[in-house]
């Protein structure tokens, strides 16, 4: 027979109470976790849906692989795909937005992934372009052959204090370094392609109070 304590179970709260770690129904009803009751979500967006920004080709849509594949004659700042996303009710404003990329490695190479951000707020003025930010990390060891889904991390947006705003990423190729970020020229040969890009963010709740606030 399971016992209630007040560990799992609180004024209505329920879960690790006294570890911080735990689901609460408020007054209005409303159910709100905390600590790690919290739980990741992604805002993803198919780089097939984005739209190129390329004078001469060097970035280009892949309707057999439904990839975006960037050509190492893709240049920084003139080739891009772009992806923008509105996030979530549900997100917790005190939390961080973790910025990553999805795409296929076929080889041990790194391309010279660069991104540019920025928050889209509303009723208010959209929000400055970063400065490049190239990769921070992978997710995965590649394997040593084949084709292999890979995870490329960039970082993160500091927390954003509102609810339904939008997120505006450019994502380049940087082959020769105009950038001066990478060691040198992308030693990635051929074709780079792009799947998704994504936003991790953690929920709170189930969505917001009101319609355009918490």
């Amino acid at each position: 027979m399971y016992v209630i304590t007040p560990q799992t179970l609180g004024a209505n709260k329920f879960g690790d109470v006294v570890g911080g770690n735990y689901a609460e129904f408020e007054a209005d009803g409303t159910l709100v976790f905390h600590g790690d009751a919290r739980v990741w979500d992604d805002l993803e967006g198919p780089m097939l849906t984005s739209r190129p920004e390329s004078p001469s080709s060097d970035v280009v849509i892949n309707l057999v692989d439904l990839t975006m594949d960037f050509k190492t004659s893709a240049r920084y700042p003139t080739d891009y795909a772009t992806y923008s996303k509105q996030m979530r009710h549900r997100y917790d404003p005190t939390t961080q937005i973790d910025l990553h990329l999805h795409w296929i490695q076929n080889s041990a190479d790194i391309p010279n992934w660069l991104i540019l951000w920025r928050v889209h707020y509303n009723g208010a003025a959209p929000g400055a372009w970063s400065s490049p930010v190239k990769w921070d990390s992978h997710i995965f060891t590649y394997p040593g052959s084949g084709d292999f889904g890979q995870i490329t991390e960039f970082g993160y947006i500091t927390a954003v204090n509102n609810i339904s705003f939008g997120v505006d990423v450019l994502v380049y190729r940087d082959y020769t370094n105009v950038s001066t970020l990478f060691a040198g020229t992308d030693q990635h040969a051929g074709i780079a392609q792009a799947k998704f890009f994504d936003c991790h963010f953690v929920n709170n709740k189930l969505g917001s109070r009101e319609e355009y606030t918490y």
